[in-house]
């Protein structure tokens, strides 16, 4: 992968809890200080939802959030989603040129354009890519995440739906559906890293009952493989986040949760896999 200033570099990273409101500010420059120290990233997601009041005190705290991140090192990912719209729309292109003015020239800022889109994919493709020459066309020189359809989860046809003319851009994945098994994960997004970069953006794997994107029941041995997948293909993960029991054991956020002998999806307590993303980022990004 290439930043927007040019420098390669594959993405280990940590979403942050999310700014919903500008005194969270405080939290997250807290947890950027862990992601850098404990946990060895080299990259930050920050995330809002564009329905938020975006006034100057908002800006005002992601910017301080961001300085932070670069202060400490790391590339810094703003994430803009909704709740409303299953891909970009108006508001979204208003929030992104208040975002261009003052992150479009910054080359170790990146854009992911719209957190999870849905619905079908030639309106995926037009949507997005509608967003992307917006972007361009007010100022923006950023590396673009362009994550695919289907909530993040599908890019079997991103090769024919290709953004074009909009680079430099890559192409991100979250929890990938299917048997955990190094085949299906080349089926729905490992197949495309042969010809454009794939970082699994958001990626978290805790003892939660009924939901199979965040709790795989055969975690202790699919866990591991699922890493040693994406480092043999020298893709990168982002791990989600650092609040609650996904990745901590503790309110300590440089106390990550582990894989128990008991595992299992049925009851919610603070296990999963934070000690081995933070082993994992450490030993590639040590």
């Amino acid at each position: 992968m290439v930043t927007g200033s040019g420098a390669r570099f594959v993405p280990y990273g940590i979403n942050l809890t999310g700014l919903r409101r500008p005194r969270d500010a405080t939290v997250m420059r807290a947890e950027v200080d862990a992601a850098a120290e404990s946990w060895c990233a080299n990259l930050v997601r920050v995330g809002f939802l564009q329905e938020r009041n975006i006034n100057h005190a908002f800006l005002s705290a992601l910017r301080s959030v961001a300085r932070r991140a670069e202060h400490d090192g790391l590339v810094v990912v703003i994430a803009v989603g909704s709740k409303r719209t299953p891909v970009p729309d108006r508001r979204t292109r208003r929030v992104w040129r208040r975002l261009t003015r003052q992150y479009g020239h910054n080359r170790q800022v990146i854009f992911d354009l719209f957190n999870e889109p849905a619905g079908p994919w030639r309106n995926w493709h037009n949507r997005m890519e509608h967003l992307a020459r917006y972007i361009r066309h007010h100022g923006g020189r950023n590396l673009f995440w362009v994550e695919g359809s289907h909530r993040a989860r599908d890019l079997r046809k991103v090769p024919r739906r290709h953004l074009t003319g909009v680079g430099p851009l890559a192409y991100s994945e979250h929890r990938p559906p299917g048997r955990h098994v190094w085949s299906s994960w080349k089926r729905s997004f490992g197949f495309l890293a042969r010809r454009y970069p794939v970082v699994e953006g958001e990626w978290v794997n805790y003892s939660r009952a009924n939901a199979d994107w965040a709790c795989w029941g055969d975690a202790p041995s699919a866990v591991p493989r699922f890493l040693r997948y994406l480092a043999r293909h020298k893709m990168g993960l982002v791990g989600y986040n650092l609040a609650g029991p996904r990745l901590l054991e503790s309110a300590n956020l440089a106390d990550p949760n582990h894989i128990r002998g008991d595992w299992t999806c049925s009851r919610p307590v603070n296990e999963g896999a934070g000690n081995l993303i933070m082993t994992w980022l450490q030993r590639h990004n040590g």
